[in-house]
């Protein structure tokens, strides 16, 4: 029978959206409130686990994770890191700060894509990491094609900052 284990099939990650901001100097801020909204994404390769819903009130006094997200590709780092990118985009959760933007600026750090970072990565990083305003890059979107875009759009501009935007899935299939 020998021969060891078998081969990896794929590389998989999974991110802890927590109700919480990160501040600047590293240390991390627990949120209050109720949640609003509580849409989570789905696909091949995606997962979430959690007992969010809209109407849920969050306890700083508790434990801040609304959910786990595990995603899985065949496609190496590169294609579990942009699957994981994607799927914190398609998230909604209004409401409630969450550190979405965190994870979003962690996972885009070419370290990470690199797979060279440490357990000291993110206290040595945390000002290029807190959550900050951005400007949202989303732009107004038409066309059935779109409707995950155009969605995102109208979510993005009722608001004053949102988390950075990916293209929308009709460009990148055309790349």
């Amino acid at each position: 029978m020998g021969g060891g284990p078998p081969p990896p099939r794929g590389t998989a990650l999974q991110l802890r959206i927590n109700a919480e901001t990160m501040l600047p100097s590293g240390e991390v801020q627990p949120a209050t409130g109720t949640l609003t909204a509580f849409e989570i994404p789905s696909g091949p390769g995606v997962r979430v686990d959690t007992d969010g819903f809209a109407g849920y009130v969050c306890n700083p006094r508790f434990d801040s994770l609304l959910a786990k997200l595990v995603v899985h590709s065949t496609a190496g780092v590169d294609g579990a890191l942009g699957k994981a990118a994607r799927a914190l985009d398609e998230f909604r959760i209004d409401g409630v700060a969450t550190n979405r933007g965190f994870l979003r600026r962690l996972l885009a750090r070419p370290e990470v894509a690199a797979w060279s970072v440490t357990t000291r990565f993110v206290d040595d990083h945390a000002a290029a990491l807190a959550d900050a305003p951005r400007r949202c890059r989303l732009r107004p979107v038409t066309g059935t094609e779109h409707t995950w875009c155009a969605r995102r759009w109208r979510a993005a501009s009722s608001r004053s900052t949102c988390a950075p935007a990916m293209p929308c899935s009709a460009a990148r299939s055309s790349r």
